[in-house]
């Protein structure tokens, strides 16, 4: 499998067809999901099945007019469509988190494409293990926020900045962890010299996102700042792989002044990014994977309170860019980076604390790579 790089043999191997593969695939993939499906972890009853029972005490559209999630709206739409299909908040639940783990492959096949193996990686997505826990084990979401950011990667390499901004925008809309992306998007739009509008697109969907909501009375001053007020739900200092998994080994759950300097490395290192993502002009592909894998991964690594499912975005970016270029250092990088989510996600599951501390080391390996492609003077190449 070659896309402008040497695999890692340096030979051809007959590749398996994509029909073969799905056929290969499809009988596993069917039987995990259904041993899977009657699994409810605690979060589903503390808080997406209240969620639910509001919904249909309520009413569709009376629900809304009481503020009753710390999700924003655009999931809850979805959630009031289910409920109004089926009395089972199970099915409700497991289905979306299903059709999340969909919109993610197909948006994986959309980026991915353009490189021999494109469509294949796209079929093993749904029985990826961080996938997997994700989707049908914990019954979360993440793949709709998951799939609009690789479409805004998508659309930026059909030289689409307007499309970019606004596939980030839906993302955002979805969850805030939308926003560990926030800085190559930024820097794409400045070294593009895009337009007002597509400065402006995000907010705006962001907007009418929440404006169904509104409508059906969920005050506005609420619904702006449900991602201001959500970390105040979650008594965690990090569940997922960097400095603060090593914290949380010490420290018990609380917050702590400390994390003052987390925000602030961020904030530096998303700087960063935006500088040398915006010096790049002419930017070749492996350059915008590589760009875009080390903002999803480094921003979650330095922010406390992240949960280990915050990785999702970093696991599919690496794998696009090992299918992209199938070198050594990027299929090593591909490893480090579902292994070190593997390990916090059986962490999390566990309660075992030290596994996302030895997740730790790999995840800034693969950082420390990324960022040397980054600290490379910008060329004129383009893909």
């Amino acid at each position: 499998m070659r896309a402008g790089g040497s695999d890692i043999t340096g030979t051809q191997s007959k590749p398996v067809s994509p029909a073969k593969l799905a056929a290969l695939v499809f009988v596993p993939t069917l039987a995990i999901y259904w041993l899977c499906w009657r699994v409810q972890p605690p979060d589903l009853e503390a808080y997406l099945y209240r969620w639910l029972d509001h919904i249909r005490a309520h009413g569709t559209l009376g629900a809304f007019a009481i503020p009753f999630s710390n999700y924003n709206p655009p999931y809850l739409y979805l959630l009031a469509g289910g409920a109004a299909l089926t009395g089972s908040n199970l099915a409700v639940v497991k289905t979306l988190s299903i059709l999340s783990v969909l919109c993610a492959a197909v948006a994986l096949w959309r980026v991915a494409r353009r490189f021999p193996g494109g469509i294949e990686a796209a079929l093993l997505v749904p029985i990826l293990p961080t996938i997997l826990a994700n989707g049908i084990v914990y019954g979360q979401c993440d793949g709709f926020w998951v799939a609009a950011v690789l479409m805004a990667i998508d659309a930026d390499m059909d030289d689409s900045p307007f499309a970019m901004a606004a596939w980030a925008g839906l993302g955002f809309a979805f969850k805030a962890q939308a926003a560990f992306i926030a800085p190559y998007v930024i820097g794409r739009l400045l070294a593009r010299r895009a337009s007002p509008a597509a400065w402006l697109l995000p907010a705006m969907i962001f907007a009418v996102a929440l404006a169904p909501a509104w409508a059906a009375g969920w005050p506005f001053a609420h619904l702006s700042t449900i991602y201001l007020r959500q970390a105040d739900y979650f008594n965690t200092i990090s569940t997922a792989p960097g400095p603060w998994a090593i914290v949380a080994l010490v420290v018990s759950p609380r917050p702590i002044a400390a994390f003052a300097f987390g925000y602030l490395a961020a904030a530096l290192a998303a700087a960063a990014i935006i500088r040398a993502v915006a010096r790049r002009r002419q930017i070749d592909f492996e350059t915008m994977l590589a760009a875009a894998l080390l903002s999803a991964l480094l921003l979650p690594f330095l922010l406390p309170k992240m949960h280990e499912r915050f990785l999702l975005l970093a696991d599919l970016l690496s794998i696009i860019l090992a299918v992209a270029r199938p070198t050594r250092r990027w299929i090593a990088v591909t490893v480090m980076v579902q292994t070190a989510s593997a390990l916090a996600i059986l962490g999390a599951m566990s309660d075992l604390k030290l596994l996302p501390v030895l997740a730790t080391p790999l995840s800034l390996a693969a950082i420390l790579a990324l960022v040397q492609v980054l600290a490379r003077p910008p060329t004129r190449e383009r893909d």
